[in-house]
């Protein structure tokens, strides 16, 4: 009987021994898709720094794994004693805990929660504006004590071992080469479709479905390309570095095959039909505002990757004479235009204006 308490009292000072207060240093990219793990002698942690936003600083998000035999308590504000017995199950101290009955709060937990964290499983923390911080995480390892014949279901705190993380985040990088490759896609894509209008006729060799399918499969992939990227990201609709992405979308979302229907020379020429001459003819006479807006979204875009202003306002002032006065078919087409797609155009040219 000596024995078995005199091994059972070793186990409780190995515990108390184990769980010791731990201190180290992490580096964080900001915005990076992979976090940062480190070890602890009770748990393994991942953290992760989300970008800026609106020139703040930014947030840490730490994923709390226990490696541990027992249970893992953070508590979002300093409980009493007698508050903790109050909870159910009650959390309760062991006599032999150390002194650490005054209960220090984490600043990453929501509110006053108290986040329990089972064995093998994993629980996130948030702190905001945790650049050149130091955080701490002041974890509470409790035995779990199942309800017994005259005693109820409980955790009792065994000890508390505080883990500081010294925060250091470095700007990520101005580019971004998801988007720059998506964009080179999307503007392939346009050119594409300028260049090779689908037929409509009915008896041209290839059905106006096949036509569209490869350009249709193009927008799927690259749609399926920036919801991946947010998906990675943790982004919200919201977060500032998603927005180019989202304005990326809506561009593709907003393509409509029926504005790049065109009959072929093939079959123009055979149903013997002639292209009346126009007195007025430019490199604008054909183009729908659909084309005018996609020409300058993708310039909006291109100053957005770093392109000098200087460099795409001939090609934009020269786009705005076209549709304004200097193209009778273009600002025929934009007096009748009923989509909206004419004030999208004045705005775009008013945002690049403004860049």
């Amino acid at each position: 009987m000596k024995k078995l308490l005199f091994t059972s009292l070793l186990s409780l000072i190995g515990l108390f021994v184990s769980a010791q207060d731990e201190h180290k240093s992490v580096e964080l990219k900001e915005g990076q898709k992979d976090p940062v793990e480190e070890e602890f002698n009770c748990c393994k942690l991942y953290i992760y720094a989300s970008p800026a936003r609106n020139n703040s600083e930014c947030s840490v998000t730490i994923e709390v794994e226990n490696n541990y035999t027992h249970d893992i308590f953070l508590f979002g504000r300093a409980y009493e004693e007698k508050a903790l017995k109050k909870q159910k199950p009650s959390i309760r101290f062991h006599k032999n805990s150390g002194g650490i009955k005054n209960i220090i709060s984490c600043a990453g937990c929501r509110g006053d929660e108290i986040l329990r964290i089972e064995p093998g499983r994993k629980r996130s923390l948030n702190f905001e504006n945790a650049n050149h911080s130091k955080l701490e995480l002041p974890m509470y390892i409790a035995k779990h004590q199942q309800k017994k014949f005259l005693s109820s279901e409980k955790y009792i705190i065994l000890q508390r071992s505080i883990i500081t993380l010294d925060v250091e985040i470095v700007s990520g990088s101005s580019s971004d080469e998801n988007y720059e490759e998506l964009n080179t896609k999307y503007e392939e894509l346009m050119d594409e479709l300028n260049e090779m209008p689908f037929c409509p006729r009915s008896n041209h060799g290839i059905s106006l479905k096949k036509q569209q399918e490869p350009y249709a499969t193009k927008i799927k992939d690259i749609l399926d390309e920036i919801s991946t990227i947010k998906k990675e990201n943790k982004w919200r609709e919201s977060s500032e570095g998603y927005q180019k992405y989202k304005e990326l979308k809506k561009m593709l979302e907003d393509i409509n095959f029926k504005d790049y229907e065109k009959w072929c020379g093939e079959c123009r020429s055979s149903s013997g039909s002639s292209t009346p001459r126009r007195s007025h003819q430019c490199s604008y006479c054909d183009k729908s505002l659909n084309d005018v807006l996609n020409s300058l979204q993708r310039i909006y875009i291109r100053l957005d990757t770093g392109t000098p202003k200087s460099s795409v306002m001939e090609e934009v002032n020269a786009l705005h004479n076209a549709w304004t006065r200097g193209c009778p078919n273009l600002s025929k087409k934009k007096r009748e235009d009923t989509s909206g797609k004419s004030s999208q155009i004045d705005n775009y040219y008013d945002r690049i204006v403004r860049k």
